[in-house]
């Protein structure tokens, strides 16, 4: 289940929303990511998986032992130089920007206590703004 929260730049009204659990992904043939999301999301996986040319003739438990060798996660990160915000894997530290190539980057549920991107005079209050649950 994911919790979504919003934050606010209270000098500038700058906002920015993250997923608590970030974006799950299955890595497709042709370096292509399916996303799937709660709730049936194991039926989402299923369904592209049994697209993977190596899953074809293959049974349900090994088309998804290759499903779930492929599911990653990405999280949404925002650039602290050129305030542009996209998604990243988790498993990369710092999250370089793909604008402009700056390593002056966070994730958005890191954004408590950062001067705001866009401004440059505010800072991210404590705690994101829940949004709701998916």
């Amino acid at each position: 289940m994911s919790v979504f929260y919003s934050y606010t730049c209270p000098e500038c009204g700058f906002r920015q929303e993250a997923s608590s659990d970030g974006h799950g992904y299955i890595a497709c043939d042709k370096d292509e990511r399916h996303y799937f999301y709660h709730p049936c999301e194991m039926l989402q996986i299923e369904e592209a998986a049994r697209k993977f040319k190596e899953c074809r003739g293959k049974s349900y438990s090994e088309i998804m032992e290759i499903a779930l060798s492929r599911i990653g996660y990405e999280d949404d990160a925002i650039c602290l130089d050129c305030a542009y915000s996209y998604r990243a894997d988790r498993k990369s530290s710092s999250p370089p920007c793909p604008k402009c190539k700056s390593g002056n980057s966070t994730w958005l549920t890191e954004l408590v206590g950062k001067r705001c991107p866009k401004c440059r005079s505010g800072t991210f209050p404590l705690g994101g703004k829940f949004e709701g649950v998916s």
